[in-house]
């Protein structure tokens, strides 16, 4: 072996050696010309590590090699990704990233053990390969429950988390009996422990928060809006976080039209804190929008109008998601007297009807409480309810979404017996969608996420989070740290708000 070799190998171990207990080590950069002739190629470093545990179940596993590597050598069968027990196949995107990192975004779970392989198939620039296939076996990290709150004979309505770009968590709930409370709740950090999370009683003079939504905007700025039964209005609040006090908050009307007005509210924030909510109008029966542009605590800063009207049939919009890509508005919204579910886009001022644009998205499945996420390069996916064959389904577009030909729908995979009504979702930087789903019989909280490819049923995988005889209701759910999830959802049979991460 030559001592250029020796000392590439050498520098190579002393590096590894100060690096073992990281879990994100540095490569090493290639060196020039390295990985030819009777020289192999050397995998210097993995994330995870090898024997992990505990691992990130939301991030990409990587490979760093001591060379440079011939692009064309790494695919799905050179990095290769399953259950190390069974040895399922994990379905798996890869990618070169640099001259000598090996990426893969997979479809892992939480709380699985996975066996990671890197084949003599793969190859340096200079021909070289590995004298051996390198395995390495990691252990990911469990979604651990708590409960957040408890004692209520029942809350209700649809829960609602947001995350600030700190890390921190924000989330409203409501209790079910009188004087019914919206609660608002807050964690900076170790969100795992009830201690942390400091809650507020968000209206005293209650009978309020049938119906909910939550954001945070770049700056830290929360923005609330929530249903008053007692004013029979959509109510908006915001407080500039850390909102550890009812002082902090500031409050305006934003719609008091009819007298059951803001119905499952949907709320979007740009960066730059343009508030854009939908919600339900049940006089009308039909889907409303209301934006505000700035000065957000005053009731004329509020300029609302129809996103659909529905027609002769009228009942849209009972339940509805929207998302905000710059100056274009996405929703999506039940349908309930074409028992569909429906898309509609707005770039313009967005507050008369004749400005969207609608389409279908599925006809007759039902289309109820729909979770709407944009992918990285503009892609809309949704999760839905399918009342009328029971059953959690996604639906994904590309690009022209006003033409119905151009979303295509899957059966998300579910039990025998009745599936949960409302699903969360949220899709990565990557691409890597993670959703939460509710099924056979509302006993049992699952996780399911799909790496690529999300339109075939099959590149899905799924786990448990909690099974039990609870009744779980309206899972809500946010990016977690490390690339996995943190959920708000209903337990104890509607009688505690559990956070899970």
């Amino acid at each position: 072996m030559s001592s250029l070799w020796t000392r590439r190998s050498t520098a190579a171990l002393l590096l590894l050696a100060g690096l073992a207990a990281c879990e994100e080590p540095t490569p090493l950069p290639p060196p020039d010309g390295g990985g030819g002739g009777s020289t192999p190629l050397v995998i210097d470093s993995t994330r995870p590590a090898g024997n992990a545990v505990d691992a990130p179940f939301g991030q990409a596993v990587y490979a760093f090699t001591d060379s440079a590597v011939q692009a064309p050598t790494l695919t799905v069968t050179s990095y290769t990704i399953v259950t190390d027990a069974g040895g399922f196949d994990v379905p798996r995107k890869v990618a070169l990233i640099g001259p000598n990192q090996l990426q893969a975004n997979a479809s892992l779970l939480p709380g699985t053990k996975y066996r990671a392989t890197i084949a003599t198939s793969l190859l340096s620039t200079n021909g070289g390969a590995l004298p051996a296939p390198h395995t390495w076996t990691f252990t990911t990290r469990p979604i651990v429950p708590f409960v957040l709150a408890s004692g209520s004979t029942g809350y209700f309505g649809r829960l609602a988390l947001a995350k600030d770009s700190t890390g921190g968590i924000h989330a409203v709930y409501a209790d079910s009996v009188l004087p019914r409370v919206l609660y608002y709740a807050e964690c900076s950090g170790t969100c795992a422990a009830a201690a942390n999370w400091t809650v507020l009683d968000l209206d005293p003079l209650h009978d309020v928060g049938s119906s909910s939504a939550i954001a945070v905007d770049r700056f830290g700025r929360v923005h609330i809006v929530y249903r008053s039964d007692r004013q029979q209005s959509l109510q908006y609040a915001t407080c500039q976080s850390p909102c550890t006090d009812l002082s902090q908050f500031a409050f305006a009307t934003v719609d008091n039209s009819s007298i059951e007005i803001g119905v499952a509210p949907s709320i979007a924030v740009t960066p730059d804190g343009i508030v854009h909510t939908t919600y339900y109008d049940p006089i009308s029966a039909y889907l409303r929008y209301a934006v505000c542009l700035a000065a957000c605590t005053l009731d004329a800063s509020w300029v609302t109008g129809t996103a659909d009207p529905g027609g002769a049939a009228s009942f849209v919009g009972q339940s509805s998601s929207i998302v905000v890509d710059g100056p274009t508005r996405h929703v999506v919204y039940q349908d309930s007297a074409g028992n569909s579910l429906r898309y509609a886009t707005c770039t313009a001022d967005c507050v008369g009807a004749a400005i969207w644009q609608i389409a279908n998205i599925s006809l007759a499945d039902g289309g109820k409480n729909p979770s709407l996420a944009l992918g990285p390069n503009k892609e809309l996916e949704v999760t839905y309810y399918a009342s009328t064959d029971n059953k959690i389904k996604f639906a994904f577009c590309a690009s022209a979404c006003i033409t119905v030909a151009n979303w295509t729908t899957i059966d998300l995979a579910t039990d025998a017996g009745l599936a949960g009504q409302v699903t969360g979702l949220t899709v990565d930087a990557l691409g890597r969608a993670q959703a939460i789903l509710i099924d056979k019989g509302l006993t049992r909280l699952r996780y399911a996420t799909c790496s690529s490819i999300c339109t075939t049923a099959n590149r899905w995988r799924y786990s448990d989070i909690e099974v039990s005889s609870d009744i779980f209701r309206s899972p809500a759910l946010v990016p977690g740290g490390a690339g996995g999830v943190q959920l708000l959802y209903l337990g104890g049979g509607g009688t505690e708000v559990r956070f899970a991460q």
